[in-house]
């Protein structure tokens, strides 16, 4: 007597079934979808490496450029704040300046990443 199609196929999943599960439980799987080989790898690595170090550099000494040119601009409002001789106008301009880096220097030294 012939099974049908279904019945058949009925069968044999669970046994499938059971045998992927005993495949997976005492296999060390290893997959790799890389394209490149080792010494691509390597150059590309050490490529960013170069990359990022460059990077950290032109950001500090831009940081630092920028920290001196403000740090002139902060020392030349405080010397119109004590000049005596300063006219009003002067005092008015050079403290809006002057609180403006304050307050800039404080929120950069205190301000948070956005949580994210």
């Amino acid at each position: 007597m012939r099974e049908k199609p279904q019945q058949a196929k009925d069968r044999q999943q669970p046994e499938t079934a059971a045998n992927l599960f005993d495949l997976a439980q005492g296999s060390d799987w290893k997959v790799s979808l890389s394209n490149e080989n080792p010494q691509e790898r390597e150059y590309r690595l050490q490529q960013d490496s170069y990359d990022s170090q460059h990077r950290r550099w032109r950001t500090t000494i831009l940081f630092i450029v920028v920290l001196i040119a403000v740090s002139i601009v902060l020392y030349y409002c405080l010397q119109i704040l004590t000049n005596p001789q300063a006219s009003n106008d002067d005092k008015k301009w050079a403290t809006a300046i002057a609180a403006s880096i304050v307050s800039g220097g404080i929120g950069f030294i205190t301000g948070s990443k956005a949580v994210g």
